[in-house]
């Protein structure tokens, strides 16, 4: 072939797409083998190769080229052999890889046949990285919906029984009960159209907050006392349930006993700590007990309890959506808490074992 013009030069080094043709090359065992003849630099720029670094592939032999960026030695083998045996890969995909950098590409590549050389290859490569990012989102978000579908239909449909049910009743038998026992039947009816309310207003902020929208009102107020509050709020929630329960939590005494000012939504993480509290007294046979820490950049903590042990495998998903093992719960939350807490510009965290029990700990920095 002769030298390529300066011009033609220029036009494909300023393609976006990632173009390679070989010099020519006499027989399709040597396809591999064909020097490098045209290698633009702007796409393999985004893998850290310089004008210069993508020049000297110029001349070297096209499989090198290949092996040296190609994720995935069994696909390239693969891909040369389609071209022996087709001439044409009109669906080549590949992940190119330079140090930590990786790009996907995708495109046609073709064995042209030349009189006067033989053949010659030519591959002309898009970036897929946007495109691939983009599908995986999409393949996130309907595993996303799928999951609130299942939550919904569940949820929806438990307290959707006894609307039904007590509406057939009084359709077809009122005048069979007393009016003490009709007034039953629709405070059941009212008690689970409420329930249904608050399960869907619910559903409506959680996705809001998943989606970021959360609105932090951030005061200077004493944290200390944001998690006394939660603890007496959890416990007044569990006390409707287990009457007689012995004390829920223990706050340990602050060491200096003033108060610990922090800037924070005191609301919002009341929630975010009140979820947890309950959850840790509902695995633990004794009182819970609370812990709060000044730290040099913020402010720590702790809620813990002598329960039985997370599993490695639920402890590394405990603040994903939907993660409850017990009937009849959301399974939501931890997930709330890590939202409220991240809001705030803070993280959230825990450990487990049979020795030492559950602790989840929380982190709020004292810039919010």
């Amino acid at each position: 072939m002769e030298p390529l013009s300066e011009k033609y030069r220029t036009a494909v080094a300023s393609a976006l797409d990632l173009i390679v043709v070989s010099e020519g090359f006499r027989d399709m065992g040597d396809l591999e083998a064909a020097p490098i003849r045209i290698l633009n630099p702007r796409l393999l720029g985004r893998l850290g190769l310089s004008a210069t670094d993508v020049e000297g592939w110029e001349g070297k032999a096209l499989g090198a080229f290949f092996c040296r960026y190609v994720e995935g030695r069994d696909a390239l083998m693969g891909y040369f052999e389609r071209l022996r045996r087709a001439y044409v890969v009109d669906d080549a995909a590949f992940r190119l890889v330079c140090g930590d950098r990786t790009l996907d590409v995708g495109g046609r590549s073709q064995v042209i046949p030349s009189q006067a050389d033989g053949y010659y290859f030519l591959g002309v490569f898009q970036d897929l990285t946007g495109q691939r990012l983009l599908e995986t989102q999409l393949r996130k978000e309907q595993a996303d919906r799928a999951e609130w579908d299942t939550f919904l239909r569940h949820e929806l449909r438990g307290k959707l029984g006894p609307v039904i049910g007590f509406s057939e009743l009084l359709i077809d038998s009122s005048d069979k009960f007393s009016e003490a026992r009709i007034k039953d039947f629709l405070k059941s009816i009212y008690d689970s159209g409420h329930k249904l309310n608050d399960i869907l207003e619910f559903t409506r902020e959680f996705q809001a907050y998943e989606r970021g929208e959360i609105e932090v009102a951030c005061t200077e107020a004493d944290v200390y006392g944001t998690v006394r509050n939660a603890a007496e709020e959890a416990e007044l929630a569990v006390r409707d349930a287990e009457a007689n329960h012995p004390t829920l939590w223990n706050l340990v005494p602050h060491p200096k006993g003033d108060p610990i000012p922090l800037l924070h939504d005191p609301l919002k993480v009341q929630r975010a700590l009140r979820n947890l509290i309950q959850n840790a007294w509902e695995h633990s046979p004794e009182a819970v007990t609370l812990r709060v820490e000044e730290v040099e950049d913020g402010v720590r903590i702790r809620v813990h309890n002598g329960g039985e042990a997370i599993e490695p495998a639920r402890l590394a998903g405990i603040f994903e959506k939907f993660n409850s093992t017990k009937s009849g719960r959301m399974g939501l939350g931890t997930t709330l808490s890590r939202l409220l807490v991240e809001a705030h510009g803070g993280r959230i965290f825990a450990v487990s074992s049979e020795e030492e029990g559950t602790t989840f700990t929380v982190w709020l920095p004292k810039k919010a």
